[in-house]
């Protein structure tokens, strides 16, 4: 009895997620990484900032999941990495991006450093200082002199003088922000970086990555307090991570391995673009061909994966891979251990509903969505009570209703057809008339 399991694997490297303080001189986390329209587009943003010399402090804000990490290692291999690791990604962003980093970045590769750390829930200064002694080398007076604030960025300033150019890169900061709103501490030193920085003529750049909008991490704090950390942030251009639906779609027709895809699978993945370019500008062949690739990952579901992603469950903002590769109830790897091949080897929107129920039910029932989710979860059970294929429309629905958002989906006739690819146009039909005559689509 063979299983889907056995004919379908997920690329393990798309489900590592790369830490940027351990990774900056290991291949892994670069070899095969692609970089997105996206990425791309929020890249030269924040080079042509630092090029016309009106910004030097950024943060990227993107969900958990987004790639912002792997990006990060990109730009530090591009400014400081070593002859290998510079070519590799040299080769990933290609020629237009390499001479906007080399102007941007002067001297790079030799005359730049990237001290980069990854967050935890501790005094942001501290972190810094044990960072920079370990990789410069200070003396232990310095050291134990920059664990004051002034001295830290003075230590930081007169590097970036002497080497060339600093690039500081902190990964997960919102742990630190997380730290600084629970024990009363603030953030000052980012205001005082912010500034440094921009006196630096460009040598000294700063980069701080968050999965929230700064100000949501002092949601705890007085009023007083967070119009202090709203003048910090406005030390810093804010640069946007958030991948379109298309290009999520793209990384998991990479991501998911299988040369068995049946005939049907593009059948199905070609009258799903067509209906998507029905309602926005989109390359049907393009996309047809991605959809395709995405086998057994309905196309319909591949595409709500990157408005899902983004979406916030108990806290916790669901990463695309994690998704993949996770063995969660309902998940796409339970999908694959028990579905045999040659059955029904969709996993379609309304399994992915059936997932997000199982794990994140009471979650969303009292998130910002609790509204509709509750009008959803009781559309369902009243389709339900008809026939399985009206509970499988209906749940497809819902799931489209809750997370279309720039998917191009809609809940219409052509896309829930698509959603049962085991019955036939008649059957379809009849049962969306019925949801329709019993109010529970609308």
């Amino acid at each position: 009895m063979t299983r889907l399991a056995d004919i379908v694997k997920v690329e393990r490297r798309f489900a590592l997620s790369a830490r940027i303080d351990t990774d900056l001189n290991g291949t892994p986390p670069l070899t095969g990484y692609v970089l997105q329209a996206s990425v791309r587009k929020s890249l030269l943003a924040m080079l042509t900032s630092i090029a016309e010399g009106s910004q030097y402090a950024f943060t990227w804000t993107g969900p958990y999941g987004g790639g912002k990490s792997c990006a990060a290692l990109l730009v530090a291999n591009l400014v400081a990495g070593n002859k290998k690791q510079r070519a590799l990604a040299e080769g990933i962003v290609g020629p237009e991006l390499v001479e906007a980093f080399s102007a941007t970045f002067q001297g790079r590769g030799r005359a730049w450093d990237v001290l980069a750390l990854t967050g935890r829930r501790t005094s942001l200064t501290d972190a810094l200082a044990e960072a920079a002694a370990a990789q410069f080398d200070w003396q232990r007076e310095t050291v134990e002199a920059a664990h004051d604030e002034r001295v830290l960025i003075d230590e930081l300033e007169a590097h970036a003088c002497h080497k060339g150019g600093l690039l500081i890169i902190i990964d997960e900061l919102g742990k630190f922000l997380e730290h600084a709103t629970s024990s009363a501490g603030d953030v000052h030193i980012l205001q005082d970086l912010a500034e440094r920085a921009a006196r630096s003529n460009g040598r000294l750049v700063v980069v701080g990555i968050l999965h929230q909008s700064f100000e949501q991490y002092a949601n705890r704090l007085s009023r007083m307090g967070r119009n202090e950390w709203a003048k910090v942030q406005g030390r810093y251009q804010n640069v946007p991570f958030v991948a379109q639906a298309d290009e999520v779609a793209a990384l998991i027709a990479r991501a998911i391995g299988s040369d068995h895809a049946p005939a049907t699978a593009r059948t199905i993945a070609a009258r799903a673009a067509e209906a998507i370019s029905h309602r926005r500008p989109v390359d049907v062949a393009g996309l047809t061909e991605v959809l395709t690739q995405t086998w057994p990952l309905h196309p319909v579901s591949a595409l709500l994966l990157g408005p899902v992603s983004r979406q916030r469950f108990a806290q916790n903002e669901r990463s695309v891979f994690g998704f993949l590769s996770s063995s969660e109830p309902n998940g796409f790897q339970a999908h694959l251990a028990r579905t045999e091949v040659g059955g029904q080897a969709w996993y379609g929107p309304d399994q992915l509903w059936d997932y997000l129920v199982a794990n994140f039910g009471s979650a969303l029932s009292v998130g910002p969505e609790s509204n509709r989710m509750t009008l959803a979860m009781e559309a369902v059970e009243k389709a339900a009570l008809f026939s399985p294929l009206a509970a499988k429309l209906a749940k497809a629905a819902a799931v489209v209703e809750l997370f279309r958002n720039g998917s191009g989906l809609a809940v219409a006739d052509d896309i829930l057809s698509l959603c049962a690819p085991e019955a036939n146009k008649a059957e379809v039909s009849a049962a969306i008339d019925e949801l329709v005559n019993r109010a529970i689509l609308i």
